[in-house]
């Protein structure tokens, strides 16, 4: 009971009781009396039931904002969002504060998972706005980052706009040449060969000073460059390009290799040592087995049938 009520129990009492003194005819002192006759009255009782109910009206407003602000959820902090298990509430609640850096690189990961290619751009895009280490980290190491959406066909337009916002000049020229077919004459270095290419001039394109991968888009345009030239018949600069691949195209540089006639090469060495197992396949049948049929071409080749050979290789670097 809150002292208001209590108060006006105690005080209703009073007068009660006083009602039964006078009613018994006992005088009350003068002082007494006044105070009774004024607390008796209906204006007065009705003022205490006013104040009373004011006092009520507070005390409600004053628990319902208390039940309030008990009830109100505690914020999660970033690290606490990120270990919630309900994917859908995660993203939720992290979009919720996509104005802060802290939430893109965690947002953006998000998508990446989904594959929400468009997102994943909006979001490196909103990175470009912002001046602090973390931004500074992201921008400096963007390649990193477009890798998993650079060969998204349904956002050309978008992936334009974003090369351009951090200056990507082969990603530019990449989107253009391979995605839009607008094939425009450049300085770029690695591009100048692209060029010769849709033009129709291998004779013009100078390998010597490729070097070894270091971004998607090189990777892209080696393996592009490589075909192109083998359509064309120029194998030893199609071998050059594949021989800057550590860990890819191994079968295609060893056909290559036999057919320059590069003998010399660690690759040819190790294949000899294989081409002992070639006594599994003597009846010489086609097999379906790549390494079985180049096996057959060179066993060809040492019997001088040079022009089956050739073309067993052929067909198999085209397929």
């Amino acid at each position: 009971m809150t002292n208001a009520k209590q108060f006006e129990k105690d005080f209703r009492k009073f007068i009660q009781d006083l009602k039964k003194y006078v009613n018994k005819g006992s005088a009350l002192p003068d002082i007494v009396q006044e105070v009774f006759n004024k607390a008796s009255s209906k204006q007065s009782i009705k003022l205490i039931d006013e104040f009373n109910n004011s006092l009520k009206t507070v005390e409600e407003e004053t628990h319902e904002i208390s039940r309030k602000v008990e009830i109100k959820p505690k914020e999660l902090t970033l690290s606490e969002i990120l270990d919630l298990e309900d994917e859908l509430e995660k993203k939720t609640l992290i979009e919720e504060r996509i104005d802060n850096i802290e939430t893109l690189l965690p947002l953006y990961n998000i998508y990446a998972t989904n594959n929400e290619y468009g997102k994943m751009i909006n979001i490196l895009k909103r990175v470009k706005t912002f001046k602090c280490n973390k931004a500074e980290y992201i921008k400096k190491n963007i390649r990193k980052y477009i890798q998993k959406f650079i060969l998204c066909d349904d956002c050309c337009d978008e992936l334009l706009e974003l090369f351009e916002m951090y200056d990507l000049q082969d990603e530019i020229l990449y989107v253009k040449y391979f995605k839009q077919d607008k094939i425009v004459e450049t300085d770029n270095e690695l591009f100048k060969m692209v060029y010769e290419i849709k033009q129709g001039n291998t004779d013009g394109i100078d390998v010597s000073n490729c070097n070894k991968p270091d971004t998607m888009i090189e990777s892209i345009v080696y393996e592009y460059l490589a075909k192109e030239l083998i359509k064309n018949g120029d194998y030893e600069k199609a071998l050059s390009l594949y021989e800057l691949f550590n860990d890819r195209f191994d079968d295609d540089k060893l056909i290559l290799t036999l057919l320059t006639g590069r003998r010399e090469s660690e690759i040819f060495r190790t294949f000899l040592e294989e081409f002992k197992t070639f006594a599994e396949n003597p009846f010489l049948l086609k097999s379906g087995d790549r390494r079985m049929e180049i096996n057959i071409a060179f066993y060809l080749m040492n019997q001088n049938v040079m022009s089956i050979s050739r073309s067993i290789l052929v067909n198999l670097l085209n397929k």
